[in-house]
């Protein structure tokens, strides 16, 4: 079965100075080397690389540009997907709750069947996905 990869988890993987980053590393070597690759969708790296530009600048972008894109399997969220996404955030009255983009990756698994994935954000947890990597 694949497993969903988040944007909380690939900050982990690129970034050697988050608390998680052995832990990410190690569980990313072992998604990469598995039998199915993993899975993500466009605007997780969308999220992904702005917030990486930001922080970090460009060379960061690049990295996942050259090693991180190619060993995934990208999802695209069409109109349908991001339509529902925008209500199922308009619908959360939670202050926090799951953003637009965490709500794509909610119904992109929901749609293909995926209940793990590796992400640092409960969130996903309490919406009945099983969390990986932790």
């Amino acid at each position: 079965m694949s497993v969903f990869v988040d944007t909380s988890a690939l900050l982990a993987v690129i970034n050697s100075e988050d608390e998680r980053h052995d832990t990410a590393a190690a569980e990313w070597t072992s998604l990469v080397l598995s039998t199915e690759r993993p899975v993500t969708s466009n605007y997780v790296i969308l999220e992904l690389m702005a917030i990486l530009q930001h922080r970090y600048g460009m060379g960061a972008v690049h990295r996942v540009a050259d090693e991180i894109l190619p060993a995934l399997d990208l999802h695209y969220v069409d109109q349908s997907i991001h339509e529902a996404a925008v209500e199922m955030v308009r619908e959360s009255w939670e202050q926090r709750g799951p953003s637009l983009v965490d709500c794509t990756s909610i119904l992109i698994m929901r749609r293909a069947g995926i209940t793990e994935i590796f992400a640092y954000d409960e969130r996903f947890e309490d919406r009945g996905f099983d969390l990986v990597g932790q």
